[in-house]
C-alpha cells in the first residue's frame, strides 16, 4: 500500500517538477483541437448528424414474441425477418433490442419517417403504418406457428415534434451554459468565467465534431450527454481555477512567479488528480459501451468523446488562456482586499 502511495506521489512531483509548460502547450492543442473542429465542420457540410427518429420523427414498434427470442440465433430470425419487411417498403431500421422477460419476452423496433410522405399517408387509417403492423405480424407468424405474436404498443414521432425537441434541448444546454459562466464569474472573476465559457464551447464542439466523424446516431440522450459533459468539464477547471487561486494568493508580495508560472504550477499540482477522475469515470462509461445496449451506446459514445475533451481543455485551453488575458488585463480573483494588506 505504502508503495502504491508513494509511486502516486512520485508520478505528482515529477509532473510539478517537469520542464514541460503546459501553458505554452496550449498552442499545440489548440491547433490538433481547432483541427477536429474543422474535419467535423467538414463531415456536417457533406453528409450532417446521423439523426434519429427523436429530430427526424419516426416509430417505435413493441412487438410481443414471448420465451422463443430467449436465444441469441432465434433473436436474430426475428430480427432479419423484420428488417426484410421493412426493406420491402424502402424503411431502414434505427435499432432492434429485445425488452422484459420470458413470456413477456418483447422486440422494441425504432424506424425513421420514409422521405416524400406526409403525416397522413404514413399515419392515417390506411397508412404506410397500418400495414406494415399487418405485414410484420403476419412474416414473424410465419416463423413459428406456435407462437402468436403480437404488437402490443405503437408510438410515434411526429416530425413537429422532433422541431420541438431541438429547441427545448438547445434552450436547456443555453441556460445551463449561462448559470455556469455567472457561477464562475461570481465564484472567481469575469475573466475566469469568460475562459471557462470558451472552454466548455471547445467541449461541445469537439464532442459534436467527433460524433459526425464517427457517425454516432443523435437522439435525445445526446443532449443529456451535452449536459453531462458541461457539468462534468466545469468541475475540472474550477479545480484547476482554485489552485492557481490559492498560489496566487500564497505569491502575493514576493513576486516570486508571473501569472503564467502560477497558472503553469496551477495545472501541473492538479494534474494527477484531473487524470485520475477522468480514468475512473471513462472505465465505466467504456464497460457501458462496449456491453450495452444500442440506445446506451447512443449516450456514452458522447460521453467518452467529451470526457476526453474537457479533461484536455480543463489543462490546455482554459489555464492557457487565462494565463494570456492576465498579460493585458489584470487578473485578482476577487481579492482585492487581501492585496492591499499584503
Amino acid at each position: 500500500m505504502n508503495n502504491k502511495k508513494s509511486s502516486l506521489f512520485n508520478i505528482s512531483e515529477r509532473v510539478e517538477n517537469s520542464k514541460h509548460s503546459f501553458v505554452n502547450g496550449g498552442k499545440v492543442y489548440t491547433i490538433i483541437a481547432a483541427s477536429i473542429i474543422l474535419v467535423g465542420i467538414i463531415m456536417l457540410c457533406v453528409l450532417g448528424f446521423n439523426l434519429g427518429i427523436d429530430f427526424t420523427g419516426g416509430t417505435i414498434l413493441q412487438i410481443q414474441v414471448g420465451s422463443t427470442i430467449s436465444s441469441d440465433s432465434a433473436y436474430n430470425n426475428y430480427k432479419n425477418k423484420i428488417e426484410e419487411v421493412l426493406n420491402e417498403k424502402h424503411i431502414t431500421l434505427s435499432s432492434a433490442q429485445k425488452q422484459g422477460e420470458n413470456s413477456s419476452l418483447s422486440i422494441v423496433i425504432r424506424f425513421q419517417d420514409p422521405k416524400g410522405m406526409s403525416e397522413e399517408e404514413i399515419n392515417g387509417t390506411n397508412g404506410l403504418i397500418e400495414t406494415l403492423k399487418t405485414d410484420l405480424v403476419k412474416a414473424l407468424n410465419s416463423i413459428n406457428d406456435n407462437v402468436e405474436v403480437e404488437i402490443t404498443n405503437s408510438e410515434r414521432i411526429s416530425a413537429t415534434a422532433s422541431s420541438s425537441l431541438v429547441l427545448n434541448a438547445c434552450l436547456a444546454i443555453l441556460v445551463a451554459i449561462v448559470c455556469m459562466l455567472i457561477y464562475i464569474a461570481i465564484r472567481f472573476e469575469f475573466f475566469t468565467g469568460m475562459c471557462t465559457l470558451v472552454a466548455l464551447f471547445h467541449d461541445v464542439l469537439v464532442m459534436c465534431a467527433l460524433c459526425a466523424i464517427c457517425r454516432v446516431q443523435i437522439n435525445s440522450t445526446f443532449i443529456a450527454a451535452i449536459v453531462t459533459i458541461i457539468g462534468y468539464s466545469i468541475n475540472n477547471t474550477i479545480v484547476v481555477f482554485d489552485r492557481v487561486r490559492e498560489l496566487w494568493k500564497m505569491n502575493i508580495g514576493s513576486n516570486a512567479l508571473d501569472f503564467s508560472g502560477l497558472v503553469d504550477k496551477g495545472i501541473k499540482q492538479t494534474f494527477t488528480r484531473s487524470i485520475n477522475t477522468s480514468l475512473t469515470t471513462l472505465f465505466a462509461v467504456v464497460l457501458l459501451a462496449v456491453l450495452g445496449s444500442a440506445s446506451i451506446r447512443e449516450f456514452v459514445i458522447p460521453i467518452i468523446f467529451g470526457l476526453l475533451a474537457g479533461t484536455l481543455s480543463s489543462m490546455f485551453i482554459a489555464g492557457p488562456l487565462l494565463a494570456l488575458i492576465s498579460k493585458k488585463h489584470k487578473i485578482s480573483f476577487r481579492m482585492k482586499k487581501i492585496a492591499n494588506v499584503k
